[in-house]
This record gives C-alpha cells, sequence and structure tokens, in this order.
C-alpha cells in the first residue's frame, strides 16, 4: 500500500484537504495511468483564463455509467475550485428506471477525502482554494481517487473526460491531449 500526501492551500470557510490517503496498488496505478492527461486539461482551462465564461472553466472526469462522474469547475477567477461528485440527485428519483444510489463504501471514500456527505438537495461538494499551476497534480490525483474509490472502479474502467471545446474523450494516455 503506497500513501501520497494531499496538501491544497486552505482559506476562509472551505474545505482543506491535508493529510496523507492510504492508496492501494490498483488505485496508484490509476493515478499514474489518468493523471497526466488530467493535469494537461486542468492547464488548458487555466492558460484560457479570461477568453471564456466561468462557466466554460470545467472538467468532467465520467465513466459509461452516466451517474458516475466528478467535476470540478474554477470559479472565483481561478482562486478557487468547486467540486462535484455525482449523488444521484440529478438523475431519475427513487422508484424510477435508473435510479442510482452511492454504494455506503463509496460514500466513505468520499467523506476520507472531504467531500461534503449531504446529497440531499445536489452532489457531493467539496471546494479547493488556491489551485495553482503547481498543485494540479494534487488536483488531478484527488479527482481520480474520489471517481475510483466513489464508483467502485477496477483498472479495467474507461473513463472520458469532457471540458468545454474538448468534448466526451476517451483518455489512456497523455497521446491524446487537447490542442490548441
Amino acid at each position: 500500500m503506497l500513501i501520497f500526501s494531499l496538501t491544497l492551500g486552505c482559506t476562509g470557510p472551505s474545505i482543506c484537504f491535508a493529510g496523507e490517503i492510504a492508496v492501494s496498488d490498483k488505485l496508484a496505478e490509476f493515478l499514474e495511468r489518468y493523471r497526466c492527461p488530467v493535469i494537461a486539461r486542468l492547464a488548458k482551462i487555466h492558460s484560457s483564463a479570461g477568453r471564456e465564461t466561468e462557466l466554460d472553466r470545467y472538467l468532467i472526469l465520467s465513466t459509461e455509467r452516466s451517474q458516475n462522474y466528478v467535476q470540478c469547475r474554477f470559479v472565483d477567477d481561478d482562486k478557487r475550485m468547486l467540486c462535484e461528485a455525482s449523488s444521484g440527485f440529478f438523475g431519475p428519483k427513487e422508484g424510477e428506471v435508473g435510479h442510482y444510489q452511492m454504494d455506503p463504501n463509496g460514500i466513505d471514500s468520499l467523506a476520507r477525502l472531504g467531500f461534503s456527505m449531504d446529497g440531499t438537495q445536489g452532489n457531493y461538494q467539496a471546494i479547493i482554494d488556491s489551485p495553482e499551476p503547481a498543485a494540479y497534480g494534487k488536483v488531478a490525483e484527488f479527482l481520480l481517487s474520489a471517481l475510483y474509490g466513489g464508483y467502485s472502479l477496477s483498472l479495467d474502467t474507461q473513463i472520458m473526460i469532457n471540458m468545454a471545446k474538448d468534448h466526451e474523450r476517451k483518455i489512456e494516455d497523455c497521446s491524446n491531449l487537447p490542442t490548441g
């Protein structure tokens, strides 16, 4: 079992991610596989500051299942990121076909990462303060850990990445990074 330390800037009333999180060998392999493309896309979003509306400054990591996703959006002139993990709130309601309810192990995994656990009015949320480019590796690990643990993924799970002007791309390695 590997350990990575997740420490991001903390100020004000936001959630502070700090400390060490135990990482299994499989999670470590998952992080290694997808870390580079996520970092590259975060940097691309950050580099376009001022050229897009705040609503266009997002990144979504998902699987083939519609309610298995995590997303972050740069807010407050890139001073913070609002991150969410799907709670199933915005999908089909209880009793409807396709209703999703997160497994208790997934909820525990998100709680350990610092997500709020109130999904009654929306998704599980977390705020990251001061996500400077030097911290994008930690932000990528945070998002990927949330996706992997929250939705009980395996190494065989294909994930998709979606951001403004770079929609629904499969990510496998750094060979298919966005251009321009």
